[in-house]
């Protein structure tokens, strides 16, 4: 690797090295452990990453880049564990996020993006529980959030937030209740309302945020009562004012 120096190209240069990799992939016969075989695969991807020197950019290079991930994903074959699988698979995204560089826009970027977090959320298969799981997938969410650091816009940028949501609510399952539940979906809600900044108007920042609170209302299936229901609804009012 050191004596063919690849520049930043991907012609015959990175095919063969892709070749390459892949031919040491199926010599060492990686299995679902993360030992000498998947330190040896990270180090390969990590000079791979430096070799190529990624732009701020989306074209065939994060195709390649994005073909290794995956391939890595489905070799090392996650279970749903949150233990040194997600971690290395965590600092993997991370370290793809900022090679990138994500800018404050929602074309292809995001689409990249967003279909690498969902194809986290479906590997690591969440489950209805609020335990590490959601925190691994709040975690996840709240740093693609301060990545693309959302501006007080409310076109494709909620569009996309909004989607990503209400593929959280529907992921974990919401029931009627206001236990961690609630306290997760309340704080994630809070963590958007702060990062987006609404401002006190009644333009599309309100129609984003009613269209909101009517999705939770519905999800939560509230009742005509004037229990912990409304009073979660107050609070939640209230703290959008």
């Amino acid at each position: 690797m050191k004596d063919i120096r690849l520049s930043n190209t991907f012609s015959n240069d990175v095919n063969f090295l892709h070749y390459l990799i892949s031919k040491v992939f199926k010599d060492v016969k990686l299995l679902n452990s993360f030992g000498n075989d998947i330190k040896f695969l990270y180090l390969l991807i990590l000079n791979i990453n430096k070799y190529v020197r990624l732009f701020n950019s989306f074209g065939n290079n994060i195709k390649f880049s994005q073909h290794i991930i995956s391939n890595v994903i489905k070799d090392i074959r996650l279970f749903n564990t949150f233990s040194n699988d997600v971690n290395f698979l965590y600092y993997l995204i991370s370290k793809v996020f900022k090679d990138v560089r994500l800018l404050n826009s929602f074309g292809n970027d995001v689409k990249f993006l967003h279909l690498l977090i969902l194809n986290i959320i479906k590997d690591v298969r969440l489950l209805n529980s609020f335990g590490n799981d959601v925190k691994f997938s709040q975690h996840l969410i709240s740093n693609v959030i301060k990545d693309v650091r959302l501006s007080n816009t409310f076109s494709n940028d909620v569009n996309f937030l909004h989607y990503l949501i209400s593929k959280v609510f529907k992921d974990v399952k919401l029931l009627n209740s206001f236990g961690n539940d609630i306290k997760f979906l309340h704080y994630l809600i809070s963590k958007v309302f702060k990062d987006v900044k609404l401002f006190n108007s009644f333009g599309n920042d309100i129609k984003f945020l009613h269209l909101l609170i009517l999705n939770i209302i519905k999800d939560v299936r509230l009742s005509n009562s004037f229990d912990n229901d409304v009073k979660f609804s107050q609070q939640l009012t209230s703290n959008i004012i």
